[in-house]
């Protein structure tokens, strides 16, 4: 079965080069047409070979956006920090592309940066454009190893938010989960267990270890990355994966959490815990109930998030190798 996996994850990585060009919203959903989501341009194209249209950002992100522009067009961005700040206004407003190409005008300024290389990689991903951040994330954990500089940390709203280290790890992580190459996505996520520096971090680390621990077969490894988060661990107890990891600690009912049979109006943080439970269907061997769910999840609309980009990867496999249409 593996080699049918990773031969149809070859043909899905060949696909998704056909696009014009980490870590969307969790908001809420809107009623927007489907002629006004057509109207926007195509930012990718999903690994099953959709298009994938600019979602749309609000007034104070068009404006952020539109002045981070500017800004690098009129050539006023004169340091590392500010492409990796002018990037995130960009992806901030659903522009990734934008994004990408301002990261990547900062990597030919600061060839040594694997800062912007850490930061283009998670836009490659959410581009669906994962060897190139491949590419990026193992240049940029070269790079941090050869500085010595493992304990610098990135900023989010201005506050530490997680050592670069960390976050090209989980990057890892993610990049070899979407290959379906679940024992090395372990290994990068058990190393941001041991890199979280808040529990919120720790509880995302230990969600995907556990993910990635069932998908490759190894209940006990799984399980023994669960003790790790205690019941009474002080969270955010809104954050998705607090929610699927007490989901599968079995402090809390996947019924009291989410309603999988009514996919309608789910938002990003419903999505994320319904492909929690998709990928635990998948591990037990119910592939029919999981491919249900993982179609409910590519029906709505936020492909920017992990659990859509995931989603399309296993709704992938288990289409393809079951020899099966949508």
């Amino acid at each position: 079965m593996k080699s049918h996996m990773l031969a149809a994850m070859t043909a899905i990585i060949l696909l998704s080069g056909c696009t014009t060009e980490t870590s969307g919203s969790f908001g809420a959903a809107t009623e927007t047409s489907a002629a006004d989501v057509e109207a926007r341009p195509v930012e990718a194209i999903s690994f099953l070979g959709e298009p994938l249209y600019r979602k749309e950002a609000t007034s104070e992100q068009a404006e952020a956006a539109r002045q981070a522009m500017e800004r690098l067009q009129s050539g006023a961005v004169s340091s590392e920090d500010e492409y990796v700040e002018v990037g995130a206004a960009l992806a901030g407003a659903g522009r990734y592309r934008d994004a990408i190409d301002a990261y990547s005008k900062g990597v030919e300024a600061y060839p040594q940066s694997y800062k912007l290389r850490r930061h283009r990689a998670h836009r490659y991903i959410t581009t669906r454009q994962i060897e190139k951040a491949y590419a990026d994330l193992l240049e940029a954990e070269a790079l941090v190893e050869s500085k010595g500089e493992t304990d610098v940390y990135e900023l989010k709203s201005g506050k530490p938010h997680g050592t670069y280290a960390h976050w090209i790890a989980y990057h890892l992580g993610i990049y070899h989960y979407l290959h379906q190459d679940f024992a090395e996505a372990a290994e990068q996520f058990a190393s941001c267990v041991e890199t979280a520096t808040d529990n919120d971090m720790l509880i995302g680390a230990v969600d995907w270890l556990y993910n990635a621990e069932m998908r490759a077969g190894e209940p006990e490894k799984a399980n023994a990355a669960l003790a790790l988060v205690a019941e009474d661990i002080e969270a955010d107890e809104t954050y998705p994966y607090y929610k699927r990891v007490m989901i599968y600690k079995g402090v809390l009912s996947p019924d009291d959490v989410i309603n999988l049979d009514k996919a309608e109006g789910w938002n990003g943080r419903d999505a994320t815990v319904a492909y929690g439970l998709a990928s635990r269907m998948i591990a037990a061997g119910d592939d029919d109930a999981a491919r249900q769910v993982l179609k409910d999840i590519l029906d709505t609309s936020y492909w920017p998030i992990w659990a859509y980009v995931a989603a399309e990867s296993d709704y992938a496999m288990l289409t393809v190798d079951a020899g099966l249409s949508d």
